[in-house]
């Protein structure tokens, strides 16, 4: 049987950023967004530094790979499914 997995690299990108409040400081975390990434979570440290919060973007690739093989070890399998099926 013949699989095919749709696989994204498992790494991941972190920006600091800070802001008076969640909102400004995601906003200066998405400036920050590298391309052909997405944002995948905001994580707002304890405290505030010069009366802003301050915190973490982390993004994640958005670009994909159909693969016919196994998947690499620094890649997550999305989905997989049947090709073709045995006579």
């Amino acid at each position: 049987m013949k699989l095919a997995a749709i696989v994204r690299p498992s790494a991941t990108v972190t920006m600091e950023g800070a802001g008076i409040g969640v909102e400004e400081l995601r906003a200066a975390v998405l400036q920050q967004q590298p391309a052909d990434h997405e944002l995948a979570q905001l994580l707002v440290h304890s405290g505030r530094v010069d009366g802003n919060l301050v915190g973490t973007g982390v993004f994640r690739a958005m670009t994909t790979h159909a693969l016919e093989a196994l998947v690499p070890a620094d890649h997550i399998e999305l989905s997989a499914r049947v090709v073709d099926q045995p006579a």
